[in-house]
């Protein structure tokens, strides 16, 4: 976990006219903004800190190893955060604890937004809110960058992601894929750790869904509107090619794929060959609830879907996930690792034991088998070693 290596972290916010450096402060709301706002005036209310001026640097140097840790969808509203509430936040984290603390960068997808204000986005029939105390489980957890691309993190109207935004910077929690406008939105986030600079990206799939004829509010930024990068090949080519000069390693995260199949299509793996093709190193992908095939392609790891990490889905295979750790040496993929998640009591992520522990490793295996990618199972977890 990157925030308990590092001496110390340093947050620089360098203004757009670039003559002084000022401190980071909170987010500062000059009004209220509820939906009865038009989209033209929205922007004008809010100010907060760009994300693309958010630095984090790692002094300290262990080893040549790189652990990027991930995993799937974390949804801390709703009955999740009820039960975490009344039953203790840390049955969220405790149980994965020792393997967060490994990794040198933990990465995750926020699938709702953290606040405790805004208005339910009209039309929308489900509205997930995490309240804003609940950043304490990321925090404690130890995720350094969360993905926001996704078709839940504007649920709660503009306000919401605005306010989702102060509370991850006030916490030092980095994030990717959504912004004040589009142009903030599609910049990489960018992590110096072990002297290698790795850049993240994040798009959505849905981005340009509306849910309400009488309020037309895409998840989509826009030159003037606040919101998410949308999953479009021409965009991710030209963010890669660019991340690519400023990086090392380049981290594509998708909110993509069909929901509740643990299949993927031939669209995607056809746009996940060319985006490795044309520089991309890692893909993460989540969105459709349950865990599909991890594919070695090119000897880069694409990621098709993690599954939910924490989750109040009553289906079966809704609480089953993954935690992917991979690791890089000299800057090269070398391990990836899948460790099987089961979701206990709606609450709860746990690492299952018996039958169900070779049940997820063995559907990770064969998903894995039909993107011709073969593991291994090795105390607990499936491995995939990639060939120098």
């Amino acid at each position: 976990m990157m925030k308990d290596k590092v001496f110390y972290i340093i947050l620089t916010l360098l203004l757009l006219t670039g003559c002084t450096v000022q401190e980071v402060n909170k987010t500062v709301y000059e009004e209220n903004i509820g939906t009865s706002d038009t989209l033209d005036n929205i922007q004008e209310k809010i100010t907060t800190k760009p994300k693309e001026d958010i630095e984090v640097i790692e002094k300290e140097v262990k080893n040549e190893k790189l652990t990027i840790s991930a995993v799937g969808d974390i949804m801390l509203g709703r009955g999740v955060g009820n039960l975490l509430k009344s039953k203790g936040i840390d049955l969220a984290y405790k149980n994965f604890k020792e393997d967060f603390d490994r990794a040198d960068i933990l990465f995750g997808n926020l699938e709702s937004p953290i606040t405790n204000r805004g208005s339910k986005l009209p039309g929308k029939k489900i509205a997930l809110r995490a309240k804003s105390e609940m950043v304490e489980v990321l925090n404690n957890a130890g995720f350094d960058i969360v993905s926001l691309a996704n078709n839940h993190i504007l649920d709660y109207d503009t306000e919401g992601l605005t306010d989702t935004f102060s509370i991850l910077q006030e916490n030092s929690i980095l994030y990717t894929g959504a912004g004040m406008n589009i142009d903030e939105a599609r910049k990489p986030t960018i992590v110096n750790i072990k002297d290698k600079k790795i850049a993240f990206l994040g798009y959505d799939q849905f981005a340009h869904i509306f849910y309400s004829y009488n309020y037309k509010r895409p998840f989509a930024a826009k030159e003037d509107l606040p919101g998410t990068v949308p999953l479009e090949e021409n965009i991710i080519l030209e963010d890669i090619k660019k991340a690519k000069e400023e990086a090392d390693i380049v981290i594509v995260s998708f909110h993509w794929g069909i929901e509740e199949s643990n299949d993927i299509t031939e669209d995607q793996r056809k746009l996940a060959h060319n985006l490795i093709d044309n520089g991309a190193d890692i893909i993460l992908g989540h969105h459709p609830h349950v865990i599909q095939p991890i594919e070695i392609y090119n000897k880069k790891p694409i990621i098709y879907s993690m599954g939910n990490y924490i989750f109040d889905q009553n289906d079966e295979n809704n609480k089953q996930g993954m935690l992917v750790n991979i690791t890089l040496e000299g800057g090269v993929v070398n391990v990836v690792e899948a460790l099987p998640i089961y979701i206990k009591d709606k609450r709860e992520p746990v690492r299952p034991s018996g039958d169900k522990e070779m049940y997820i490793l063995d559907k990770i295996l064969k998903l894995s088998e039909k993107v011709d990618t073969k593991g291994e199972k090795i105390e607990g977890k499936v491995i995939f070693n990639i060939e120098k």
